[in-house]
């Protein structure tokens, strides 16, 4: 049997610190991820095409 999972991890774009991991299966859409990985002081979010329309998470 193969597992198969992923690693969600939020960063400090001018630091390049991580901040916050978080590990799911595969099956775990990226988007489901993204409020364990914001800490609430970010000034500005980025991210890959898996984020769109999360405004609200982001806020």
């Amino acid at each position: 049997m193969v597992l198969r999972g992923q690693a969600h991890i939020g960063m400090d774009s001018k630091e390049t610190e991580v901040h916050s991991v978080a590990t799911t299966a595969a099956s775990v859409a990226d988007a489901h991820m993204l409020p364990e990985l914001l800490h609430g002081e970010e000034r500005k979010v980025s991210g890959e095409a898996a984020y769109p329309g999360q405004t609200d998470a982001i806020h």
